[in-house]
């Protein structure tokens, strides 16, 4: 299991789920990378999550969590 919390544990920016537009997910053997981006494409987060447990799943956590 997945928790969203730990995507935030050492960062010191607090992202509400309603304050970005876009996300992407670059997922590849030795990079996990998550941005959140605002209405014009400008980055306002971005996360290393190679470590996080069950980083293969995290775009489909973010689409079934951002659906509701």
């Amino acid at each position: 299991m997945m928790h969203m919390s730990l995507l935030f544990r050492h960062k010191y920016k607090v992202l509400p789920f309603n304050s970005f537009n876009y996300y992407n997910v670059s997922l590849t053997t030795s990079q996990c990378e998550l941005n959140f981006y605002d209405q014009n494409k400008n980055e306002i987060f971005s996360c290393d999550c190679i470590k996080l447990a069950n980083a293969r799943y995290l775009e489909w956590m973010l689409r079934w969590r951002l659906s509701e």
